[in-house]
């Protein structure tokens, strides 16, 4: 990694893990140190290099082939760039173009990988059926990861909160506009919208922009700027009412597993894995609970959120209870123990280098 402090080495530490800062070199920055020989313990060689998606896809390439000999790679795959790169401004090109370069790089580092892994079944799908053509497709696992379970049923907080979790760079991809104009529709009482993950300097300006999405006066929108202190974003959902997911587009979902598995209940779009992977594992009748439709268009998807808002928060005792309830059902059957079991079986079946 490029940096790490005493608290991340230490948590490490704790589950058996080494973490190793990257060589530094003059004028390379962060991402380009990632692509030098890294600093291994005397006497250890990997047998797996593993890479990220375009975030460390690359440097696990050339670090597999240049400096870590006979060791396979995996490519972890975590976005579907041709789906969200629509909703996302473009600056001297097109979406499209945009779009369709970066599935070739996704495809390029898929091909030439020994497992590709996909986390959810929509990312699963979407890559499986791109690299269908190849003559010699890469071995694939799809990744479900683990949905934990509250210890016990949470009571809601006096004060009604939406929260709204995760980076906001691309507003219209995860739907913020679509939650400020729901609750601007709400009549009565209406919630706070707390939305956590504004860029650094840019909170209130993020608000004036949700402010008028809303086209309510009277609408009650917080912004916080993003974190990554776990503890803080834990007591974030703990302290809401309701977690909200209306994206465009959304390969899978971790903020809503993050809720399910304090006792938040949650609302998500059906454009995500999440929402695919709940009504693979609960009946109808549960699974739509949590999921409401994502057309594409704001004031009909306001109109279809505002409205599932407003039921789930005029009984809020009630939302908790069916979100413990689905918590529940949806933690036996989708676990990291099964997850961290697959993975580990995909990688002692990958033949070793001069034996394929």
């Amino acid at each position: 990694m490029p940096d790490s402090d005493d608290e991340e080495r230490a948590h490490a530490t704790e589950h058996g893990l080494l973490l190793i800062d990257a060589r530094r070199e003059t004028g390379m920055d962060d991402r380009a140190r990632l692509y030098l020989r890294a600093e291994l313990p005397d006497g250890f060689m990997p047998d797996i290099v593993i890479g990220h998606d375009h975030i460390t896809g690359t440097a696990a390439k050339v670090q597999a082939e240049q400096h870590c000999n006979g060791a396979r790679r995996v490519h972890i795959i975590h976005t579907a760039p041709g789906d969200i790169e629509r909703f996302k401004p473009q600056r001297g090109t097109t979406a499209a173009a945009k779009g369709e370069h970066k599935e070739l790089g996704q495809e390029e580092l898929s091909e030439s990988a020994d497992l590709v892994v996909a986390v959810g079944p929509r990312l699963y799908d979407e890559i499986a059926t791109r690299l269908h053509g190849l003559s010699r497709p890469p071995q694939m696992l799809r990744l479900d990861p683990g949905i934990g379970c509250p210890d016990q049923e949470r009571t809601p907080a006096p004060i009604p909160i939406c929260l709204l979790l995760g980076r906001t760079e691309d507003p219209e991809l995860k739907g913020l506009d679509i939650a400020a104009r729901a609750i601007g529709m709400l009549q009565g009482r209406r919630p706070r919208l707390l939305v956590r993950g504004a860029e650094q300097g840019k909170g209130d300006a993020l608000r004036d922009w949700l402010m008028q999405q809303a086209a309510n006066p009277s609408a009650d929108i917080m912004t916080r700027e993003y974190v990554a202190d776990a503890e803080r974003l834990e007591r974030d959902l703990r302290t809401t009412s309701l977690a909200l997911m209306p994206s465009r587009s959304e390969g899978f979902g971790l903020v809503g597993i993050e809720a399910l598995a304090v006792g938040t209940p949650i609302l998500v779009s059906d454009r995500s894995g999440l929402a695919q992977l709940i009504r693979q594992h609960c009946e109808p009748d549960i699974a739509n609970r949590c999921i409401v439709p994502v057309t594409g268009d704001c004031e009909t998807d306001a109109a279809a959120w505002e409205r599932r808002i407003d039921f789930i928060l005029s009984d809020r005792q009630a939302a908790f209870r069916n979100t413990a309830d689905l918590a529940s059902r949806l933690s036996t059957r989708v676990t990291w123990a099964a997850a961290g079991d697959a993975l580990l079986d995909a990688l002692r079946l990958l033949p070793r280098p001069g034996t394929a």
